[in-house]
This record gives C-alpha cells, structure tokens and sequence, in this order.
C-alpha cells in the first residue's frame, strides 16, 4: 500500500553500473566497492522490508569500508581518503534509516514492538506522508482487559499487533502499556495478531510512505484506546 519506488532507480541503476563495470575493466580495486557502496545505497528505495533497507545500508558502509582499505593498502591516499567520507556519510544515513525509514516498504509486523510514536514515524505521519492516504492509527487495546491508570496516553503505549484495511481506507494498532506489554515472541505475535484481526478486521501489509512533495491532507480521526 502506498506509492510505488520512484522510476528513477533505473537510470540510476545503468549510471552507476556502468561506472562499477569500468572501475572493474580498469582494474581499479579501491574504486570498485565504492561505487557498489553508492549503487546499493541508491536502491535502497526499491526494498521490501525495514530489515531489507537496514541490510542495504551496513552493505555500503562494509563497502565503503573495503574501498579505504584497498587504498590504503595501494597507497592511493586520495582514495583512501574518499573512502573514509564515503564511510562516515552512509554511516550517518543509519539512524535516520532506523528513524523514518529510507523510502522503501515496511511490513506491519516490523511495527510490532515499537511505540506508537516511533511506528507513526516510520509510515510517515509527523511528514503527512503516510501510505496511501491513511488516517491516524486507531488504537486498540490488544491484549484485551483494563489497563492501568495513564494507559490511555499515547507516548507510553508500544505497537503489539497491527491491522491495515485499504478499502476503509485506515490501520488499527493494537496496543499496550509499555510496562505492562507481554513479552512479544513468535507465538505471542501470532496470537495477538489474530485477536486484532477477529475485533477489527483488516489485514498485514507493506506500506510505503509517501514521497515529499506528494503530501496527502487528511483529517486528525485520532481516537481514543478501545476497551
């Protein structure tokens, strides 16, 4: 759900492959990861998963990082030294990655976990990016049951299970207090799903955020904790 990557991966994908095939033509070695650091870096866009756009990103850095050696070991200190920027700036691409993600798709599950605020994040919410025109998450108590006293505020409630309807279209998220959240194992998350699903209705999906400049008006729907 959401936008499809932008068509712009492909051009992208021949310029830097072909700068990749001479740099291996050439026979240049401490060239050759770096510019597999900045191809991979630039598709990060086209992954189907935040642990894909996570993967993507240590990949160019570990590139990166080959590149400086192999200069280093050749005595090409330009390109060591291009490689050492090269390392520091996609390193600092990470916690941003980890934050609001890098623009390719983020499974329902992968918010499981996660506060409330952090998953709004990540589909793009304090942007007004969020997939597909989505309104603000509904929260759902799940587990079922009375909560403690402060339960219903929204900073301290972490993402047990997820639910996406594109019909509607909208997302529930189960939630629960942060100190009182079950441990979230493989069969906890299951069941936990399945309860959401049977209150709820709706379905796991990927989302894709919105891209800038693409924004999407939509009124605050925001509701309170069902009980």
């Amino acid at each position: 759900m959401g936008p499809q990557a932008s068509r712009w991966w492909i051009a992208y994908l021949l310029v830097f492959g072909a700068a990749l095939l001479a740099a291996v033509h050439d026979r240049h070695w401490a060239v050759v990861p770096l510019v597999a650091a900045i191809l991979l870096v630039g598709l990060v866009a086209t992954t189907g998963s935040l642990r894909a756009q996570l993967a993507v990103h240590l990949a160019a850095c570990a590139f990166a990082a080959a590149s400086t050696i192999i200069a280093l070991v050749g005595h090409d200190l330009f390109w060591a030294a291009f490689g050492v920027f090269a390392m520091l700036v996609l390193a600092g691409l990470v916690p941003p990655a980890l934050r609001e993600g890098s623009g390719g798709r983020i499974r329902t599950e992968e918010l499981v976990g996660r506060s409330v605020q952090q998953a709004e994040r990540l589909l793009g919410y304090p942007r007004n990016l969020q997939p597909g025109g989505l309104g603000t998450p509904v929260l759902v108590r799940v587990p079922f049951g009375p909560g403690p006293d402060g339960a219903d505020r929204r900073a301290g409630l972490v993402v047990t299970s997820v639910a996406v309807d594109p019909a509607g279209p909208w997302i529930a998220f189960g939630v629960a207090p942060a100190a009182f959240a079950p441990a979230l194992g493989r069969r906890t998350r299951d069941a936990l799903q399945a309860e959401l699903h049977t209150r709820v209705g709706g379905f796991p999906a990927d989302l894709r955020p919105a891209r800038a400049g693409a924004r999407l008006s939509t009124d605050d729907s925001r509701c309170k904790i069902s009980t």
